[in-house]
This record gives C-alpha cells, sequence and structure tokens, in this order.
C-alpha cells in the first residue's frame, strides 16, 4: 500500500476517535555503542563521552480552546552545548551545528579556522562583478549542497564575498549529494577500507594550514629555486594526544608596523595524485576523481595554496623563522614564503588575495571513517607526495538517518572523532571549535532522525487540520503520534 494513501486511511479514523485531551508518548530511539552522540544531542564539550539521548518534545498545543485554526510549533531540537554552557538551538555560535545559525564574517565568508566550510542545502545564483554600474562577467548557478574546501585546498579568496568564493573561479567548492529528505543534514558515506588502510598517521602526516589574518601579508623569506617537490615532512612538533585538549592561539596583530611587500616567486601549479578507477563495489574499493578527459570531478575552482605549501615544507618549513609556522600566500601573484617576524600588514581594501596562514600537527590517530557524499576528498597517502583525491560514494542516498551533530575537518572534508573534535579549540578561551559541528547523518541507515520527525510531524499535523475540519485537536495529536512510530517501519520495508 502506498505512504499516501495510508496517511488518507489513518487520518479517516483519527477523525472518528472520540474528542478526548490525550497524548501518545513517543521517545527518540537511543543509539547504542561507539563514541558518536546518540538521539538529537549535541556533542559534549566537558567530556569525550556521548551526551544520553533527549526524549522527542511534542507540539506546543494552545491553551485556548476557542482559537481556530492555530499553527503548532515543533520545538524537537535540543540545546546546543558549549564549553561555556547550553544554548538555544536558534542561537547563532560556531557550536551550533545547524547551517542557518552559523556565524559569517563581515564579507560573508565562514570562520572556521581552516579556511572551509559555508555548506548551504539550496542554490545560490550569482551576477558578475559590478564595474561602473555595469555586471559584467556571466551569472554563477551554485548547486545545493555547496561547501568549501579548506586547509590546504583553500584559498584566500575563500575569506571574501560571493564575488570572491564563487565567481573568481579562485576558490575550490565541492557539492554534496543531495537525494535525501533532510538537506539541513550533510549526508555521509563510509570510508573505504583501502583508503583508511593507506591514510598517512602520526609523524608521517603531512601538517595541517590554519588562516590567521585575511586580507593581509608579511615580510616573506624567499624560498629556494623549485625543485620536484614529491614529500611533504612532518612538523617538528610531536603529534598532539588525542586524550589532551589542543589549542590553536590566534596570533597578536597588536602594534604591528607595515612590513615591506613578499618577493614574487611563481607557485608551482596545484596537483593531486588521482586513484586509478577501481570498481566501487567493494569495502575495500576506491574511486576515480577524473572523467576520461582528465578532468577533476567534483571540484570548482583551483588555488595554488597547496603548491605553495609543499614548497615550504620541502625547504625546512618555518619554525626558525617564527615560533607558530606563519607563511605567507597571495593567489594572484603566486607569492609564497615563511614569515620573516610577527609582524603582519593588513590592507584596507576588500583585496582577499592574499592572507597569512599557520600550520600545526595534525591530531588524529586513526583514519577517520566517513567523507561526504557525492564529494571528492583529499586524504594524505602514506607514500607522501601531493594529496590523494577519492570520490566519496556510496550509491544515491536516498535514505539517510542516524542525524547526528558531527565534527567536519573541511581540508578533507571528513569527519573528525568526537573524542577529538569535542576537545580541540582555535583559542584559549574555548570560543570558537577548532574542527566545524555540523548536522549530518548517515547514507543507507534507516533510523529516523530528528529533522526527519519534525518534518513528519508538521505534515501530519498539517493535513490533519484540513481532513478534520481545520481543527488542531487532541485527534491530529494521535494521527502526529502515529505517524512518527509509523516511519520506523516505513524505513525498514
Amino acid at each position: 500500500m502506498k505512504i499516501n494513501q495510508l496517511l488518507v486511511s489513518t487520518l479517516v479514523a483519527v477523525n472518528h476517535l472520540p474528542n478526548h485531551s490525550f497524548l501518545v508518548s513517543v521517545s527518540a530511539k537511543s543509539s547504542s555503542g561507539g563514541s558518536r552522540p546518540s538521539g538529537g544531542s549535541r556533542p559534549s564539550f566537558s567530556s569525550p563521552s556521548p551526551p544520553s539521548s533527549s526524549n522527542v518534545n511534542r507540539p506546543t498545543i494552545p491553551s485556548n480552546p476557542s482559537n481556530r485554526n492555530p499553527t503548532p510549533t515543533f520545538n524537537n531540537r535540543p540545546s546546543v552545548r558549549t564549553p561555556a554552557g547550553p544554548i538555544s538551538s536558534t542561537t547563532r555560535s560556531p557550536y551550533n551545528p545547524s547551517p542557518a545559525y552559523k556565524p559569517l564574517s563581515t564579507s560573508g565568508a565562514p570562520t572556521v579556522r581552516s579556511g572551509g566550510g559555508g555548506y548551504g542545502s539550496t542554490a545560490k545564483r550569482i551576477a558578475g562583478a559590478v564595474v561602473a554600474g555595469v555586471v559584467v562577467g556571466a551569472i554563477v548557478n551554485v548547486a545545493a549542497g555547496y561547501f568549501l574546501y579548506g586547509g590546504r585546498h583553500s584559498s584566500p579568496y575563500c575569506r571574501g564575498d560571493d564575488q570572491d568564493r564563487f565567481v573568481s573561479g579562485r576558490c575550490p567548492r565541492g557539492t554534496s549529494s543531495q537525494s535525501h529528505t533532510c538537506k539541513s543534514s550533510i549526508p555521509l558515506c563510509p570510508i573505504p577500507t583501502l583508503v583508511k588502510s593507506r591514510w598517512a598517521l602520526g609523524n608521517g602526516a603531512p601538517p595541517q594550514v590554519d588562516v590567521s589574518f585575511d586580507k593581509s601579508f608579511c615580510s616573506a623569506v624567499p624560498l629556494p629555486e623549485e625543485t620536484n617537490v614529491t614529500t611533504a615532512s612532518p612538523v617538528s612538533t610531536e603529534a598532539a594526544a588525542t586524550t589532551e585538549s589542543t589549542v590553536v592561539a590566534p596570533i597578536s596583530a597588536n602594534n604591528v608596523t607595515t612590513a615591506s611587500p613578499v618577493s614574487t616567486e611563481a607557485a608551482a601549479t596545484t596537483e593531486s595524485t588521482v586513484v586509478a578507477p577501481i570498481s566501487a563495489n567493494s569495502s575495500t574499493d576506491t574511486n576515480s576523481t577524473e572523467d576520461s578527459a582528465g578532468r577533476r570531478l567534483g571540484v570548482e575552482g583551483e588555488s595554488g595554496l597547496d603548491a605553495c605549501f609543499r614548497r615550504i615544507i620541502a625547504a625546512g618549513g618555518c619554525s626558525a623563522h617564527t615560533p607558530s609556522n606563519m607563511f605567507v600566500y597571495d593567489e594572484d601573484s603566486g607569492s609564497c614564503g615563511c614569515c620573516s617576524s610577527l609582524q603582519v600588514t593588513t590592507v584596507e581594501a576588500e583585496n582577499f588575495a592574499s592572507a597569512v596562514y599557520t600550520y600545526r600537527q595534525p591530531a588524529i590517530s586513526l583514519a577517520p571513517d566517513h567523507c561526504i557524499s557525492g564529494s571528492t576528498m583529499f586524504y594524505p597517502d602514506v607514500a607522501g607526495g601531493a594529496d590523494v583525491a577519492h570520490a566519496c560514494e556510496c550509491g544515491t542516498c536516498l535514505t539517510c538517518g542516524a542525524g547526528n551533530a558531527r565534527y567536519m575537518d573541511w581540508s578533507g572534508p571528513f569527519v573528525i572523532p568526537d573524542s577529538v573534535g569535542a576537545v580541540s579549540f582555535s583559542d584559549v578561551a574555548m570560543t570558537q571549535p577548532l574542527y566545524d559541528p555540523v548536522d549530518t547523518c548517515l547514507c543507507d541507515d534507516s533510523s529516523p532522525s530528528q529533522c526527519e520527525l519534525d518534518q513528519l510531524a508538521m505534515q501530519s499535523s498539517s493535513a490533519a487540520s484540513v481532513l478534520v475540519g481545520g481543527v488542531f485537536s487532541s485527534n491530529a495529536i494521535v494521527l502526529s503520534s502515529a505517524l512518527v512510530m509509523f516511519v520506523g517501519f516505513v524505513r525498514r520495508g
């Protein structure tokens, strides 16, 4: 029987129920095992242990029975946990996993330390640049499910406005699959065993790159003449332990004097190793990220930041010049080099071509388990060299369950374990997480998530209002509760 037929039959049956005020209690199913938070809860910041599941709240029923056609309010999302205490799920905060409540910079860019993020569940249409009052350039259509790459695969332009991020062609961005129901949740695929077995970890892993100053430059130490860069040496510091808090403090820019312009050296064209095409039917398979013509699939925009950084590491790194491993990269000129001191100059104009970066040792000791469905993921291979590109695919992902907040490293992008994400911060005050908490779901998981329960409750109450004489009575509540329980059987059918 089709679901819509069953819906109508259920509505008719409910319409004949006695009009008594009673509720059917429905609790969110708790998940067991693993370090992942269960139910609709958020990652815990006080302890790496997962918080317990929260019960699904009920629709808000008006106390005055004389009010007709009221609109029920659903407030099922629990509060968001932060190091400073819980906040409302509608509060704009870097700890809020909802893309609608992520903070943005003054230019409209995401504020994640890696320079990535900015997941959008709706398509964007951006006109060309305006020059002397005239729109110049073609209109750019950005498909729903877009995000910006971070870390070594980002660009100074990713910190600018829509023109910089989407029109310039200098800000790498990816796209997730969008076949699932709750578009606000990022769909995730399992990372194949073969990829995980080749993931460089510990001292063999290349450093992670964070942006420290937008629209900025420093006096740079000239790099040696470019040679064939085949490996990325690890940072001199030891790998961070996953059981301790990782803090990357921002560099102070107070009382900074203007430095000389960076010496111009052409950066090498960015390249990434591409895995040969292999059938993706087995959990040990990996996927190709290029078409038959050799064009990169799933990535829009190019940047030379990764090539610049690999040249810096091959030349010995920046620790001999600044304790925080600062370096500068200019996307327009290709200028690249270690900062000779902590002096940084920020330009007044809205020019996001150049930025000052720092790098650090990765905090993970195990290969990640999930990547974004439909995207191209970059990961460090044990053989060294440029990051390998893996096409993250696991079918159509029509069904996506086990919805939860998970920590995203946008340099891949891939999911960071809660035990690492919950104790890693960008600043000493712990006002900004180092990894981005985002709403996610798991492809081919049939367990209903909070997002789907909310949508189902709203749809059923709306249908009940129409078919039961437009009155949101206790019968409609019974219907909503029955359908919430019924969705689990439908997902398993």
